[in-house]
């Protein structure tokens, strides 16, 4: 049975950095992971969303270059290409976080962690898969899932396929031609910017306009105002989600008019 000083159950920003800092007091650390490290933002959430929406820009700058005395002749946006890239920035972001658990000293376990409870000795008891584990200190970063809201339909869409979370839909290799997000924070609205400004015609429901949304939509330059704009409209219309359901080969989003 290996002892650590400190076991990190989760290797998510929170997780690895925390990890990494034990280590670098002097700490003997362990981290235990069951997927990539980098956690939801590296792997599915911020950084693949703002990878997307990158390519999507570059998209939009080509069509509407001539506003600024370029013009490009027969853009057009492959998501295939978005995909690839996309896949090869998270790999090389997760590629670095491993090289500064090594570097650092840090023992990762790619395992399902668990905690059984404490030793006579007072010290935690801790599984990484088959491998056991005792440690004085434990951090839980074990982070998050995306929520599935109680609409109607919505879990019954998920079996089917129709409905989508963010771990989904950064793994499409077709863009979808609409697109209804469900949640205005970081991730959501990135995928709705990035959709629109590729392919696809965005509605994203939230009750609550998100502060930075408001700074983003004043600035005339910004290339997902469009959107944003049509976003607001949503929001001040209070608009609820009611129902999900498969339409009979055409997705579909009940919403009720508050």
């Amino acid at each position: 049975m290996e002892h650590f000083d400190v076991i990190v159950l989760g290797g998510g920003p929170g997780g690895y950095l925390a990890a990494e800092r034990a280590a670098q007091a002097g700490f003997a650390t362990a981290l235990i992971e069951q997927k990539e490290l980098g956690g939801t933002c590296l792997n599915e959430g911020c950084v693949p969303t703002k990878s997307l929406l990158f390519c999507a820009k570059q998209y939009a700058h080509a069509l509407h270059g001539t506003d600024f005395g370029t013009t490009v002749e027969g853009a057009f946006y492959s998501h295939e290409a978005a995909l690839k890239r996309k896949d090869q920035v998270v790999k090389r972001l997760v590629r670095g976080v491993a090289a500064s658990m090594k570097a650092n000293g840090v023992c990762v376990f790619q395992a399902v962690g668990t905690l059984r409870g404490k030793a006579d000795t007072g010290e935690f008891l801790v599984s990484a898969g088959n491998d056991s584990l005792t440690a004085s200190r434990i951090i839980l970063a074990t982070g998050s899932n995306a929520v599935v809201p109680p609409i109607p339909g919505v879990r019954e869409g998920l079996e089917a396929g129709f409905v989508l979370t963010n771990r989904e839909i950064l793994a499409l290799h077709d863009a979808p031609k609409t697109l209804c997000c469900i949640g205005g924070g970081v991730i959501g609205s990135s995928i709705a910017a990035a959709a629109q400004s590729a392919v696809s015609f965005v509605f994203q429901c939230r009750k609550r306009i998100p502060p930075f949304l408001l700074i983003i939509i004043h600035d005339n330059h910004s290339t997902t105002a469009p959107v944003l704009v049509a976003l607001l409209f949503a929001f001040c219309a209070g608009w609820r989600r009611q129902t999900c359901a498969d339409g009979g080969g055409c997705d579909t989003i009940g919403i009720q008019n508050l």
